[in-house]
């Protein structure tokens, strides 16, 4: 009988010693994979800044348009209140040339406060900018604005405002700012 209690006890810390073993080398194995993804990340981040620093140095032109429509955007869609909404043309003409100012929806007036209203308040999420040429000194591109508005300080939702873009170079504005859609986006989903 004692010698079944001592092979019970001796096969019982030899089960323990393997567990401990095994978490240690478990737990050995979890700090290198988790070393391995940092390493992984850093390099990713690293490449992603080389490639950000290559297109603004071999597409600076591409960069300034990119630019000039995030900060007109900032202007344009960040509305918590009527008052934003009623200086937003005087912000944003310096952005722009006049003929994006008579002619762009982004430019009209809102006589019947309609903000004001509908008490609503919007704020940028992101935008998605895609170039789609440059000739000389005009750069096209496609844009998509991603805005979060809400009515009655209620629960957000996303907006987004398609547009046709073009940047002059020479002048450093914008000449083309046509708004070619508003699609609207169930609350909380985020696109990309």
């Amino acid at each position: 009988m004692k010698t079944k209690a001592k092979l019970f006890l001796a096969l019982s810390i030899l089960v323990l010693m393997g567990a401990i073993g095994f978490a240690i080398f478990s737990h050995q194995q979890e700090k290198t994979a988790n070393a391995n993804l940092v390493k992984t990340d850093r390099a990713l981040q690293a490449s992603k800044k080389a490639n950000i620093d290559l297109i603004s140095e071999k597409q600076p032109d591409i960069v300034a348009a990119k630019n000039a429509f995030n900060q007109l955007v900032q202007i344009d869609w960040n509305l918590p209140d009527q008052e934003a909404l009623d200086k937003r043309p005087s912000r944003m003409a310096p952005l722009v040339t006049s003929e994006v100012q008579k002619k762009s929806l982004d430019f009209a007036s809102d006589p019947d406060k309609m903000l004001e209203q509908a008490n609503v308040s919007a704020t940028v999420d992101h935008l998605v900018f895609i170039p789609t040429s440059q000739s000389g000194d005009t750069v096209t591109a496609k844009a998509m604005v991603f805005v979060q508005a809400s009515r009655d300080g209620g629960a957000p939702g996303m907006v987004r405002f398609a547009y046709n873009l073009a940047y002059d170079v020479g002048q450093k504005k914008i000449s083309l700012l046509d708004r070619i859609g508003t699609y609207k986006v169930d609350a909380g989903s985020h696109d990309d």
